[in-house]
């Protein structure tokens, strides 16, 4: 099972319960920090941002916006 997955069931899992028994706020709370939590665990692709000699990229986090490296352009 990939993360993905782990988080659609959580939201369906967290619809049902609120849609039959009235989940609670903390319930939900709950429900949020895990898809939270399995978000943070899918890769996502550095932003990549062309230098202005044209010649590589710098590399950034999407998620913070740190400096992660260069990759030379081909």
């Amino acid at each position: 099972m990939t993360e993905q997955e782990a988080i659609d069931i959580l939201i369906n899992l967290e619809h049902s319960l609120d849609e039959y028994s009235g989940l609670n706020e903390t319930g939900k709370t709950v429900f949020r920090m895990a898809v939270e939590a399995l978000e943070k665990q899918i890769r996502k692709k550095p932003v990549m941002v062309l230098n202005k000699w044209k010649c590589a990229y710098s590399l950034f986090c999407p998620t913070c916006k740190s400096y992660l490296g260069v990759k030379r352009r081909k």
